[in-house]
């Protein structure tokens, strides 16, 4: 979709050539549109990384004192705004891909990705005996892994069959399902902050 608005947006060239860059006949313009699309994809990097990064000196020390599960409910709603953002994106096509920027800053002030795992391993350390831990994670690694394989040709098929919208939508869906599924499985387990101080 980035490639598309960029062909289009920055450039000025039709649909045929920009659902075509992948042509011989359109090497030219598919070049132009790659370098553009390093350059965005640099600012999607730094913002995406530059306050995860600040973050993570400090969120960490927080959800030891405060529990694990405002870090869950922060990354969930922010993902979630993410997700909308994109579909709002494709629903109105013709806008600037600049706009996708902005998917990014709510998810990087939470603390991004990696504060969200911070709280997932922490959590699961804090309610697996020992002896159960080294199988809780090994799970969690793989339901995540699946994804990958099983969504990339999902999301492709409906591309093929409808269009970016459904593609984006599906995914909207797909979040809030899976985290109104953590949340209410999450909330079976009570968490109690340490009552000492801590500096």
């Amino acid at each position: 979709m980035v490639a598309i608005k960029s062909c289009k947006n920055d450039f000025g060239y039709n649909d045929t050539v920009c659902y075509n860059l992948d042509s011989e006949e359109y090497h030219d313009q598919n070049v132009e549109v790659s370098i553009e699309l390093n350059h965005f994809n640099v600012y999607t990097t730094w913002i995406s990384s530059i306050f995860p990064i600040f973050f993570s000196f400090y969120l960490g020390a927080w959800a030891d004192l405060f529990g694990r599960k405002p870090l869950f409910y922060l990354y969930l709603i922010t993902y979630t705004l993410k997700q909308c953002v994109y579909v709002v994106c494709a629903y109105y096509f013709d806008s600037k891909k600049e706009y996708l920027l902005l998917a990014n800053i709510p998810t990087a002030l939470s603390g991004g990705w990696g504060v969200y795992m911070l709280a997932m391993n922490a959590f699961i350390a804090d309610i697996t005996e020992p002896e159960d831990r080294a199988f809780r994670y090994g799970m969690m690694h793989l339901a995540s892994s699946l994804a990958h394989p099983l969504g990339s040709p999902f999301g492709a098929w409906l591309l093929r069959t409808t269009s970016f919208l459904t593609v984006f939508c599906a995914a909207l869906v797909g979040i809030a399902i899976g985290s109104a599924y953590l949340l209410y499985r999450i909330n079976a387990y009570k968490w109690n902050p340490p009552k000492t101080d801590k500096v």
